[in-house]
């Protein structure tokens, strides 16, 4: 019996050590594959998205210049979380932000080429898990966008800026998916006219939407009603496109975390009622400039206020003293 349980104690200690063995041998894997993995850069899946977007973009004979340290070189030294208009997490080595903004810059100064067109492809960015950050801008990016209605697997995507391109109505449907955005930028494209009925349902599908730049375009009132109902926004824009009448108050108030307005270069005229503007309780910004209002209300009723431009409107000295009269220090402009 003695020699029972020395025997079944000795294997007891050796199968610990073995499970020990194999436990210390698995950590050991796993910390040398975390070690590769953050001595190699970015994924490869991610490197090869990126190139294919480079390849998507409709230039040939001055592709040399698009994106220059964008290269498929199997070189170690060659991390694309190093290239330009990259960013990488630290921990995990994955994309997180692209700043591809005035990608022809580098095209027009340093050749004779011609203006082309460009399409986007948004296929290529769907490897890309962790991307919160996207700016396209200046681009003068046109026409449809490959892989719009599947935009939604983005599903980190918090900032989109896609100012200053080409775009139009047609472009509605790829972001309203994307749950996470809270920051979107339209500026600068070419939306004009009556705003679609399909546009306003895509309008009200944001449900994190903090941010929303709609300036520079040609929209005209009917967008108001579509606005109202993105109830988290905070900050808008929408100056120099061809609003008119008279101030829409009821689609503005009905944006109650609203923060920052801007509707200045507009065609807005009329009497301006600071009283019914005064249920803003979170409004700290406000941009009327550059329109017709020839009549303004009492300011002091806008307690939260601490900048208000009124310039180039149709008012008159004595009538602009008037409604600043017993505003709080905290009103700067």
């Amino acid at each position: 019996k003695i020699f029972q349980l020395h025997f079944l104690g000795l294997f007891i200690i050796q199968s610990a050590m073995d499970w020990n063995f194999i436990f210390g041998v698995c950590v050991s894997v796993i910390l040398i594959q975390f070690m590769v993995q953050m001595s190699v850069g970015c994924l490869r899946e991610e490197k090869e998205a990126l190139l294919e977007f480079k390849a998507s973009i409709n230039e040939t004979q001055n592709r040399h210049l698009l994106l220059p340290s964008w290269d498929d070189e199997d070189d170690p030294e060659n991390d694309c979380c190093n290239w330009e208009g990259v960013k990488c997490s630290n921990s995990t080595k994955r994309i997180i932000e692209l700043s591809l903004s005035y990608l022809r810059i580098n095209i027009f100064e340093n050749s004779d080429a011609e203006f082309r067109e460009w399409f986007l492809d948004a296929t290529t960015f769907f490897p890309l898990k962790e991307l919160r950050f996207l700016d396209l801008s200046s681009n003068y990016f046109r026409g449809e966008v490959k892989g719009c209605s599947q935009l939604y697997r983005l599903e980190n995507l918090e900032v989109l800026d896609l100012g200053a391109n080409s775009f139009d109505y047609s472009i509605l449907p790829c972001f309203s998916a994307i749950s996470t955005l809270k920051n979107l930028s339209l500026r600068g494209n070419r939306m004009d006219g009556l705003f679609p009925n399909q546009g306003c349902r895509q309008l009200s599908r944001f449900e994190n939407l903090e941010v929303l730049d709609l300036g520079l375009n040609s929209f005209n009132n009917s967008i108001l009603p579509c606005l109202s109902a993105i109830s988290t926004l905070k900050q808008l824009s929408l100056l120099g496109n061809s609003l008119n009448g008279s101030l829409p108050i009821q689609e503005i108030t009905r944006l109650r975390n609203l923060e920052a307005l801007d509707i200045s270069i507009n065609n807005f005229q009329g009497p301006l009622s600071f009283k019914e503007l005064a249920t803003l309780g979170n409004m700290v910004t406000l941009d009327l400039g550059y329109n017709g209002f020839n009549n303004v209300s009492s300011i002091e009723v806008m307690a939260s206020l601490n900048a208000l431009s009124l310039g180039n409107n149709q008012l008159s000295y004595s009538s602009i003293s008037e409604a600043v009269r017993g505003c709080t220090p905290a009103l700067g402009q």
